[in-house]
């Protein structure tokens, strides 16, 4: 077997690979907001203002090596698979991937509607084939 096939068989078994995931949805319609390939070092923020004292409130959650959710403040604390958001609307809450820009949430919680963040595993050719069946049936 030559080189470049080796090199090649070997991307292509890459790309079979399961990585795991964390999905954004809001509940109960279960539309995604955001898709996003997690890493150890991946985490997201959930900004907002208590209720009824009115305190900037942050929230931050970090990934472990096995894809799970955990909460930055509580370390000892278990993982999960899934989190859910139920915040009452005082304000406009915000949502920072890594160190991206906030997704700004405040329709949904006027709405009534939780945020759920999800982490699964998948093959990564998916999620390309995955957003671009997304943004076709929007």
């Amino acid at each position: 077997m030559t080189w470049e096939r080796m090199v090649t068989v070997f991307i292509v078994a890459l790309l079979f690979l399961p990585i795991p995931f964390a999905r954004v949805q809001v509940q109960p319609q279960m539309s995604t907001l955001l898709e996003r390939p997690i890493l150890p070092w991946s985490r997201f923020h959930i900004r907002y203002l208590s209720y009824p004292q009115g305190i900037p409130m942050e929230e931050t959650y970090q990934f472990t090596w096995k894809g799970m959710i955990r909460r930055e403040t509580d370390p000892a604390g278990a993982p999960q698979r899934q989190v859910s958001f139920a915040i009452p609307p005082v304000s406009e809450p915000l949502m920072r991937w890594q160190d991206n820009p906030d997704l700004r949430l405040g329709e949904l919680f006027t709405r009534g509607e939780v945020l759920a963040v999800r982490s699964s595993w998948q093959p990564l050719i998916f999620y390309p084939i995955r957003m671009a069946w997304q943004t076709r049936s929007q």
